[in-house]
């Protein structure tokens, strides 16, 4: 059975001792509370000092003082997690917690301190080695190895080592050691890392005792963040060795203990003295919920790394999800493309917010977050073989300058506005439509700078499937104000810049169940009734935005 490392006091006295080691906790915080009723005993974690008074993620180091038979109290301050300590004094059977404006103490039979074994600057796991069939993947697959710098544990680390490559004519690799004055060079990868060079055996053989210095001129550690593994986390365990994303750590796997948050076997590591669940980042205890020496999920161990995460929706006003962004790259109001449920449906949703949060402290277990697929291109760019068909074969509209009436009995094939063009498309096939254009007079509570009413040409549709609205508005990066719904429209406003658009479809007690709307809320008719079908079309209505308040802009939706 596998031994865990454990560094407790129970003494009353070694603990006395050690509390002058540590100045009795002078400048330290209470961080979590624990009180089990049942078995009569009381867990309190205390926290290394903080660099910013404010920011609880400064700490790394965690002691866990267990209290059995936990009596009466004495609380003499309102708040002991707002302020640090400034003694913890032992005095027979009764501890006292001392901060500036007050204190906290009481009785106890029995306790117990878990003292943590690493120091504040030694936090985390200096990585030194790597998983040798990772390692010749990354070298097998394109990476370039400049220069790798190594020793080996046998040899007390007195002798460094170095494989590289020097691109000589069809020489690719080399390799040089101290102690010999020859330049050895290899034909591919495996010849060299087989060869009987290191005292008779080769670089694979004796790879389990390899401890890796630096490659490329850069720490081992910061040389892996150039790879993006995403969340994913690649765990085994192989030899007493546990491997993580190619990363070699001593430890195993516990599959008799979970996670509490998403259920996957604990870790243990030596090192730690410590249980971690590697995709929630979190170390775990028996008592309480966690300590704050967390992991990176990408094994780079590097306590202030930040990682890409965005907040987006499926539709305005509704519940926000998060989703990982391995491009880096989005902005608020932009659409993008992610998977969505069990089955990874692909779907679009608007970027809320684009953020960096910590890679200790992920906004959502990483077992659980997903990745953003791709970001959708404007709608300019998505239409634009379509629109410049249209703009170079079709019947084009033009009321981008001059308000002109248009004969609605005239066919067009695309409308141009000062905002963009428009046109429709009967399952996904751009038809001939009829416009209507007015144009309220200015100084009037009905004022809007155009109104177009549009409507399909023909009416005879043999195969319906949707008929839609289509424009190059870049409607993706526009600002969503509402939706309204009436017994004679369906649709929406944004706020596109300096102006404000709106699109709706007309619904009446015939058609009133036909009208759906896309992801960015366009509305789109996705039955079509024969008896009624003079009575299906969209009106289009712009102006310069002022407000979100604006009643006058839903009267000229009241048509046909």
């Amino acid at each position: 059975m596998r031994r865990e490392q454990k560094r407790y006091i129970h003494d009353m006295d070694t603990l006395r001792t050690y509390l002058k080691t540590v100045d009795g906790f002078r400048n330290y915080w209470i961080g979590t509370t624990f009180w089990d009723i049942k078995k009569s005993k009381s867990i309190i974690t205390i926290e290394s000092p903080r660099v910013n008074s404010n920011e609880k993620s400064d700490v790394t180091l965690v002691w866990e003082l267990t209290l059995y038979e936990s009596g009466s109290s004495t609380q003499m301050i309102d708040d002991f997690f707002a302020q640090p300590l400034t003694e913890l004094i032992l005095d027979d059977n009764r501890i006292k917690f001392q901060f500036a404006e007050g204190y906290y103490s009481f009785k106890f039979g029995a306790l117990s301190l878990r003292v943590p074994i690493r120091s504040k600057e030694d936090s985390y796991l200096e990585i030194q080695r790597v998983n040798l069939e990772y390692f010749l993947n990354l070298l097998n697959n394109g990476l370039k190895l400049d220069n790798l710098a190594f020793s080996f544990k046998s040899d007390n680390n007195d002798i460094c080592c170095f494989i590289g490559c020097i691109n000589w004519g069809e020489i690719a690799y080399s390799e040089l050691f101290s102690g010999y004055s020859e330049l050895k060079a290899f034909e591919n990868i495996e010849e060299m890392f087989n060869s009987k060079i290191f005292n008779g055996k080769s670089l694979k053989e004796r790879w389990p005792e390899v401890v890796i210095d630096n490659i490329n001129g850069m720490p081992f550690g910061d040389w892996l963040t150039q790879f993006n593994e995403g969340l994913k986390i690649n765990l085994y365990e192989k030899n007493d060795k546990i491997i993580i994303n190619g990363v070699e750590l001593d430890g195993w796997i516990d599959q008799s203990k979970n996670c509490h948050t998403c259920g996957v076997s604990a870790c243990y590591f030596f090192d730690f003295d410590a249980y971690c669940c590697p995709t929630c980042n979190i170390w775990l205890t028996n008592e309480v919920g966690f300590e704050k020496r967390p992991l990176e999920p990408e094994l780079l161990w590097k306590p202030n790394k930040l990682l890409p995460f965005c907040h987006v929706r499926f539709s305005p006003y509704k519940k926000v999800y998060t989703y990982y962004n391995p491009e880096q790259n989005l902005s608020p109001w932009e659409w993008v493309l992610v998977p969505v449920g069990k089955n990874d449906i692909e779907r679009e949703a608007q970027v809320i917010k684009a953020f960096k949060s910590p890679a200790h402290q992920p906004p959502i277990s990483l077992n659980k977050v997903k990745s953003v697929l791709q970001k959708l291109p404007s709608l300019a760019d998505e239409v634009s073989e379509t629109l410049n068909e249209l703009l170079e074969k079709g019947r084009v509209c033009n009321l981008s300058s001059k308000k002109n009436l248009v004969d609605p009995k005239d066919p067009y094939d695309v409308l141009k506005t000062p905002l963009g063009h428009f046109w429709l498309e009967l399952n996904n096939q751009p038809i001939q439509m009829s416009i209507n254009a007015i144009y309220p007079k200015r100084n009037t509570i009905l004022f809007v700078e155009g109104v177009y009413q549009i409507k399909p040409y023909s009416h005879e549709f043999e195969d319906f499937q949707h008929l839609k609205i289509c424009t190059d508005v870049n409607i993706r990066k526009a600002r969503y104000i509402d939706r309204f719904g009436h017994n004679i429209n369906d649709g929406a406003r944004w706020q596109i810049g300096k102006y404000e658009l709106g699109i709706a479809a007309r619904v009446t007690e015939c058609v009133k169940s036909d009208v759906k709307a896309i992801a960015m809320k366009i509305p789109y008719y996705f039955k079509w009734n024969k008896k009624h079908k003079e009575m299906y079309g969209f009106t289009v209505v712009w102006q310069y935005y002022k407000s979100d308040i604006n009643h006058n802009f839903f009267w000229h939706f009241y048509w046909f």
